[in-house]
């Protein structure tokens, strides 16, 4: 996305290019994942599998004694997740709403919602195995990892985009952009003339 940032700026054509939303949102998603993931190794202290299977020859596995006990979740898969589900979302609102927009539903979401996502839960699955296999991770670490990270990667494409994949656009602080505010109002008013005396309560949403 950064290289992305960089070729737009030369050439908006470019296929390639992004803007610097997609930037800011993939950096805050993964960032943010990073964090949830290292403040649970911490909290937790689950000891690595390599450090506590007989049959495995611990001398062999080159880990400081610190990182034996950082286990859950898996930082690996976490960061896996967060890179693909963000760029499934991407690439996905691009295809179903750009690219293949006027083409049949089943084409439309079965090439660009379906493959898009097949790709993202085939990529972390990959590393999520490959973690499991070198005895570094527990199955339910790599899950829960690849949850924060893909939960991660959503939140944030989903705060920076709307449904169809166009940045959001903030409001100016003060002014209204519709006549459907977002939020709520809540106000007190004079009861209506023939109502008994008193002020009536309301919410406007």
């Amino acid at each position: 996305y950064a290289a992305g940032v960089v070729r737009q700026r030369i050439s908006p054509r470019f296929p390639l290019a992004s803007q610097q939303h997609e930037l800011l949102a993939f950096t805050e998603g993964f960032a943010w994942s990073l964090v949830a993931v290292n403040v649970l190794k911490l909290a937790v202290g689950r000891t690595r599998p390599f450090a506590v299977r007989d049959d495995i020859d611990k001398t062999k596995i080159l880990e400081d004694e610190k990182e034996q006990f950082i286990s859950f979740p898996s930082g690996h898969s976490a960061s896996a997740a967060a890179t693909a589900f963000f760029i499934f979302h991407d690439l996905s609102d691009y295809l179903v709403h750009e690219v293949l927009a006027d083409r049949h539903p089943v084409l439309r979401y079965g090439v660009g919602y379906a493959l898009p996502l097949a790709g993202a839960l085939g990529a972390t699955s990959t590393v999520m195995f490959s973690r499991i296999k070198d005895q570094r991770h527990w199955l339910s670490d790599t899950l829960t990892g690849a949850f924060i990270g893909g939960t991660m990667a959503t939140a944030f494409y989903t705060m920076h985009f709307d449904e169809r994949g166009q940045p959001r656009k903030r409001r100016e602080a003060g002014k209204r952009t519709d006549a459907s505010p977002q939020g709520f109002t809540v106000y007190l008013s004079p009861s209506a003339p023939n109502a008994p005396v008193g002020l009536s309560l309301g919410m406007q949403f």
